[in-house]
């Protein structure tokens, strides 16, 4: 912005006297309209005006010498060297008591939460700058990251801005490209959480920030998928983007890296990183103009960013426009030390917590005094670069004309030696071509003669081999017409036994048929013969199983009774030795003179019975044993007799036998079981149920 901008800006806050400058710039200009104080938030003040005496031409000092003149003059010269320097030293700190005076009044963070450090990237041979961003202030305040479009415009008409401009009208302490060279912004805009027109870029992708201060990274086709991605996550700030070079705390590939610019190669770079734990930034700055700066790779660039603990970054811009800003002031030199410009910007600035107009005017001229200096260096070296050129082009330009001026003498003179030789060789080519055309001319004649004799011999031979090759071609047909008799006579003899050869193979086929029909007749008989053989068979088979399984549930059948009369038994023995102990108990109630006596007898006739009892239990439980064993026996002695005529069934028979055998061994051993147990009841009651003997002798006793 220059200066006839900044005063047509300036013209909105002009007063009715037509003044808009500050009381007291310059001495005599005018008197303020309205009290200083009463301006609107957020003036900036122009520098003042400086204004110069013109330069008086030199007068003659009668009496000096030129010699005293000169002398007079380098000295004046040398005072005003000095002065210079002086000049110099005081506006460097100057600059340095602005900033400390920015420091002090809150115009600018200070390195406890915004700091620019050095670093040095050795397999590019590449300096580096690197600004770490704090979350929060010393205060608790966030340190939010905003978007400038260029001069404020909305509507992606491609409208761009100087970053110096940028940065001075936001007063930014931070200010970086929001994207890359591009005419047009792409992805899902957000601007103050508004959103903008944009190109679509489906294989791009978008960042933002959201209401935290927390930056992420989405694909375009995510979010066409998903409009409301960005809405949810309270994204308030987004641009697009070519890719993201870090996520999830590792590097990326595919993809992600396939659209982001000169990744591979060396190149001035910014790049745009957040440790999301702890949500502090990082912008890597990367020069890639002059001798200094010779760039970084994509790979070494995230390597670095890495190292500051990055868990997500992207790429800001690449190429000779990849330009950081802080406090007014280049990290680096642009290409061709020219101020780059773009469509949108990123900036960190403490202008919406300014309070006063000296806030404002300490920002105003550090923003200032930081791009004259840069300024200064970049049109000294644009100067130093032209003059390199010029004096490039001089000197290619006089080494040029002396190279052209002596090949111009020697291409003179080697004109002139190949004209002469030319002649000389003219003249010799003409006398070449005279002797030659008189020598060709006598070999034509010699030709001509030679050719009309050779000519009359070729027609006589022509005669002689036409009259030859008459008497050939009619020998030729002779043969041919001999051939032709003799192959029709061979065709009808080949045909005749063609003819014969068929009328035999016919036969022999007919009789083939017969031959094979009688042998599928015979074939279908023996089939029908077998399968009848194996049906009376698997018949016979049935019914001897059938038989057999009727045997079985006759033989299951008889078991169950005896066991259900087995348990009857037991059931009534038990019965009547609980009523024996009934009747003990009440004859010990009711009798106390003879109870001893008639206990112990009735304990001794009690011991009898169920001694009795045992053995006939036992008796018929060895009776039953004998009855199952001989059942078992007889379905075995009836099962081998099955044997020799079920062989093909042997194995199945088997399997069935064993499991018969099986079940009626555990019946066995369940029903012996039932019985030692029922008899062992019934002698634990008739030992253990009565009273002891002790405690009767106690009761009679007393």
């Amino acid at each position: 912005m220059d200066w006839n901008q900044y005063e047509a800006y300036c013209k909105q806050f002009t007063g009715p006297c037509g003044h808009h400058w500050r009381p007291g710039c310059r001495e005599g200009c005018h008197t303020p309209c309205e009290p200083w104080s009463d301006r609107p938030t957020g003036h900036m003040s122009p520098p003042p005006h400086m204004n110069f005496d013109p330069v008086l031409p030199p007068k003659p000092i009668p009496g000096d010498s030129p010699m005293e003149t000169l002398n007079r003059l380098y000295a004046e010269v040398c005072s005003t060297m000095k002065k210079c320097g002086e000049l110099n030293c005081k506006t460097d700190q100057m600059l340095k008591d602005l900033h400390e005076h920015g420091l002090r009044n809150g115009v600018y963070y200070g390195p406890d939460v915004i700091k620019v450090e050095e670093g040095y990237c050795e397999e590019d041979s590449s300096p580096y700058k690197v600004i770490r961003i704090k979350h929060h202030d010393k205060y608790g305040a966030p340190v939010e990251v905003k978007m400038h479009l260029a001069y404020g415009n909305t509507t992606n008409s491609g409208i761009k801005e100087k970053i110096t401009d940028a940065s001075l009208f936001e007063l930014a302490q931070v200010m970086v490209p929001a994207i890359g060279p591009v005419d047009h912004w792409n992805g899902k805009v957000l601007y103050q959480q508004a959103p903008l027109p944009s190109e679509d870029k489906s294989d791009g992708y978008t960042y933002g920030f959201t209401r935290h201060g927390t930056l992420k990274v989405y694909k375009n086709s995510f979010l066409t998928e998903n409009p409301n991605a960005l809405e949810r996550d309270s994204i308030i700030t987004a641009m697009g983007c070519d890719g993201v070079v870090i996520r999830d705390g590792s590097t990326t590939t595919g993809g992600d890296t396939a659209n982001v610019s000169n990744f591979a190669s060396k190149a001035a770079r910014v790049m745009l990183g957040q440790n999301q734990n702890t949500k502090e930034l990082f912008i890597l700055d990367v020069g890639g103009f002059g001798e200094d700066y010779p760039g970084m790779t994509g790979e070494h660039a995230v390597k670095v960013l890495m190292g500051y603990g990055c868990t997500i970054a992207i790429q800001l811009i690449s190429g000779g426009k990849s330009v950081t800003l802080n406090q007014g002031e280049m990290l680096s030199p642009p290409e061709n030390y020219e101020i780059p410009e773009n469509v949108a910007y990123l900036y960190i600035s403490k202008k919406c917590f300014f309070k006063n107009e000296l806030q404002y005017t300490i920002a105003y001229l550090t923003q200032m005094m930081n791009q004259f200096n840069w300024n200064t260096h970049l049109n000294n070296r644009r100067m130093d670069k032209l003059a390199n050129d010029l004096n490039k082009e001089v000197d290619d330009r006089a080494t040029g004309d002396a190279t052209l001026t002596g090949k111009l003498e020697q291409e003179k003179k080697a004109r002139e030696d190949a004209d002469n030789e030319i002649k000389e060789d003219l003249q010799q080519e003409t006398d070449d071509r005279t002797n030659a055309d008189s020598e060709l001319q006598h070999n034509i004649d010699e030709e001509a003669t030679t050719r009309e004799q050779e000519d009359a011999k070729l027609d006589e031979k022509i005669q002689q081999e036409a009259k030859t090759r008459k008497e050939e071609d009619d020998k030729l047909d002779t043969a041919i017409k001999a051939e032709a008799q003799t192959r029709t006579s061979e065709d009808t003899r080949l045909e005749g036994l063609i003819d014969t050869e068929r009328t035999e193979r016919q036969e022999a086929d007919d009789a083939l048929g017969v031959r094979v029909t009688d042998e599928i007749n015979r074939a279908t008989r023996e089939e029908k013969s077998i399968r009848d053989a194996l049906q009376d068979e698997v018949n016979r088979a049935t019914v001897s199983e059938t038989g057999l399984g009727n045997e079985i549930a006759n033989e299951a059948n008889r078991a169950t009774s005896a066991e259900a009369d087995l348990h009857a038994d037991i059931t009534r023995e038990q019965t009547r030795a609980l009523d024996a102990e009934a009747d003990i108990k009440r004859m010990v109630e009711e009798m106390h003179d003879d109870v001893i006596a008639q206990y112990k007898a009735y304990t001794e006739h009690l011991k009898a019975d169920v001694d009795q009892s045992i053995d006939a239990l036992t008796k018929r439980f060895e009776g039953l044993q004998e009855t199952v064993t001989d059942s078992l026996r007889q379905t075995t002695e009836k099962l081998a007799k099955f044997k020799d005529t079920l062989d093909g069934y042997e194995a199945a028979f088997e399997a069935k036998i064993d499991e018969v055998y099986e079940e009626y061994s555990n019946k066995y051993n369940e029903l012996v079981q039932m019985v030692v147990d029922q008899l062992n009841q019934i002698i634990g009651q008739a030992k253990h149920e009565p009273i002891p003997v002790d405690e009767v002798e106690d009761a009679w006793n007393s």
